[in-house]
């Protein structure tokens, strides 16, 4: 087990998204939700890598994986989260664009790892004018259910970003 706090078992709705997994990669898909922030001016990478930190340090539903066989939920004291950088600051603003939305469909379509989790992945884009963007996609259903309310990552990200001294300019919701 990885340094695990506490196991408690699935709900409902964990289940069902549980054994939607255990069907195909589609019906895996069907609960991923993208949220695109965008910033304008310079975005200072680490302390958005800090405030990205704080944001999965207090919300178990980031760091929660399932049994194998879908006997519990597992909330980790530490869980990283999958974070890649794309610079597109050579490109044209269609180009830039044009490769912005096929991360989107592509993110959309790639299945999240239940039982090893993260169930966050991050995408920082640079883009060539003062507007950089963030896409963060999580396995909606599975962080839902630890919370009475729903957790709104862009709004949590705008309040952590914040926090560290920047501004989000727009916050999109897929």
């Amino acid at each position: 087990m990885k340094n695990s706090t506490y196991q408690y078992k699935l709900s409902e709705s964990q289940m069902e998204v549980w054994l939607l997994a255990q069907t195909n990669e589609d019906a895996n898909c069907s609960c991923n939700e993208i949220a695109t922030l965008e910033f304008t001016g310079e975005v200072d990478a680490s302390k958005l890598q800090q405030a990205i930190q704080k944001v999965v340090q207090r919300n178990d539903g980031l760091r929660t994986t399932f049994h194998k066989l879908g006997e519990y939920a597992e909330v980790h004291q530490e869980l990283g989260f999958g974070y890649q950088t794309h610079d597109w600051t050579g490109l044209d603003a269609d180009e830039s664009d044009s490769r912005h939305r096929e991360l989107v469909i592509q993110e959309g379509r790639t299945p999240f790892d239940l039982e090893n989790g993260p169930l966050l992945r991050v995408h920082f884009q640079k883009m060539e004018s003062q507007k950089d963007q963030l896409e963060a996609l999580k396995e909606i259903r599975t962080i839902m259910e630890k919370s009475s309310k729903f957790i709104s990552l862009s709004g949590i990200m705008e309040h952590w970003y914040g926090k560290l001294g920047r501004h989000v300019n727009n916050v999109i919701a897929i």
